[in-house]
């Protein structure tokens, strides 16, 4: 069972099977964009001072401490074999912190250093691969920012994933989520987590400010947020690019009246076509932005995500948007955490198996997947059923004996006969 533990963390989980024996694995997965490194005078095109981790410490010292925490935009980690990235994991440690292991991300298409990065820690999780460096001899940009791991002792392994989506085009940031769908196999868990600089579709996350003039005044900070189309429709009215989540997660069907039953029922709102991911804000019915208010006014926005595939889909035991620190935060998004606990006697082919999730309905959630359909059931014997439906056409065949419905005998019977 899926329940929301808010910051009790992993530690206080009951999302394992009740009547194991054997205690659950664990897992906390946190996220957050520390702008820049904490650079003083950083921006777009560069400069600003040495990186700086003392308000990455302040956010993460509340706890509790993650076995992973993603780290967003770590400026230059890569430089000077990766000095940032371990002075990263000092300042953690004196606030208390594990004794994590530093791994440096990159970002498609030359974007310079200021890719996400990995922060593990070995005490409770075991690294087999990282991916992280594509400068490195046999990289592949398939395994870009990708952690192959295990819990000690446990042969099992899970995939975690850091992204960062494109800031200039939309069209780049679901090419590149895109390339993430082979991680939606479930013979391995997998969650990714990022800043995505986009949501989903659906109400839970629409905020419906691209037409506001705040936005308008400024079309060169807004362009990568819409879904933006060539002609006329360049004046607007705008609406958010959701392409890049949707395409992992399925894009949102609005409620409907059902054409069959339409005096009766309406048919809730749910995802369709998804490629095997699930949003774990949208699961656990989060709707918090993760970016903190804008000074001018602009309505912030839940670009923060962490997607997982099937195997822990029911793994997911919290997920919580921490609030920002007083009197000043010190970035200028929010940390994500994430609870995971599974049963250590499910086998992956069990779990492809056993149901996505449960049945049951959340506030603006509908079914989480496409998937999760009632199967259609046969129709009785001797009626009815539709097999050709096209504009001045209507075809149907008769279901079951026929010879129970002598008036229709004909429908199998060529030359008229009585059976």
């Amino acid at each position: 069972m899926v329940t929301t533990n808010g910051a009790n963390g992993a530690h206080g989980a009951d999302g394992a099977d009740a009547g194991s024996d054997a205690p659950p694995h664990r897992l906390r997965v946190d996220y957050i964009n520390y702008a820049h490194s904490g650079r003083l005078g950083a921006g777009y095109f560069g400069g600003g001072s040495a990186p700086d981790f003392t308000g990455l410490a302040a956010i993460m010292k509340p706890g509790p401490w993650p076995d992973i925490l993603g780290v967003g935009e770590a400026d230059q980690w890569n430089y000077d074999g990766c000095a940032a990235g371990f002075a990263a994991a000092a300042a953690l440690r004196e606030a208390g912190g594990p004794p994590y292991i530093p791994l440096p991300g990159s970002l498609p298409r030359e974007g310079g250093p200021f890719g996400p990065a990995l922060l593990v820690d070995p005490t409770t999780v075991q690294i087999q691969f990282w991916g992280g460096e594509m400068e490195r001899p046999g990289s592949s940009a398939r395994t870009r920012n990708l952690l192959r791991a295990t819990l000690p002792g446990h042969p099992q392994p899970f995939h975690v994933l850091i992204g960062h989506g494109d800031i200039h085009d939309g069209d780049a940031r679901l090419a590149d989520f895109k390339t993430y769908a082979r991680l939606a196999d479930p013979a391995i868990p997998c969650i990714f987590i990022g800043d995505c600089n986009c949501t989903p579709s659906g109400p839970m996350w629409e905020t419906g400010e691209f037409n506001d003039p705040l936005h308008l005044q400024r079309p060169e900070r807004m362009l990568h947020k819409i879904l933006w189309r060539h002609g006329p429709a360049q004046e607007g009215p705008y609406t958010a690019d959701t392409r890049a989540l949707d395409v992992l997660c399925g894009w949102w069907r609005p409620a409907r009246r059902d054409w069959r039953r339409a005096w009766l029922r309406t048919i809730p709102g749910r995802r369709i076509g998804g490629v095997g991911f699930y949003d774990v804000a949208e699961q656990m019915g989060v709707a918090t932005p993760t970016q903190m208010p804008i000074a001018s006014g602009r309505a912030p926005r839940a670009i923060d995500r962490a997607l997982v595939n099937r195997p822990w889909l029911e793994a997911i035991t919290d997920f919580r948007v921490y609030p920002p620190l007083q009197p000043e935060h010190p970035t200028d998004h929010l940390r994500i955490s994430v609870g995971l606990a599974w049963s250590p006697n499910a086998s992956a082919e069990a779990r492809q198996a056993s149901p996505p999730v449960s049945r049951r309905w959340l506030p603006f959630r509908g079914r989480p997947h496409h998937s999760l359909d009632r199967a259609r059931q046969p129709p009785k014997e001797g009626g009815t059923r539709l097999i050709r439906n096209r504009p001045g056409l209507r075809l149907f065949a008769v279901i079951g004996n026929p010879l129970r419905h002598p008036h229709r005998a004909h429908h199998h019977n060529r030359h008229g006969e009585a059976p």
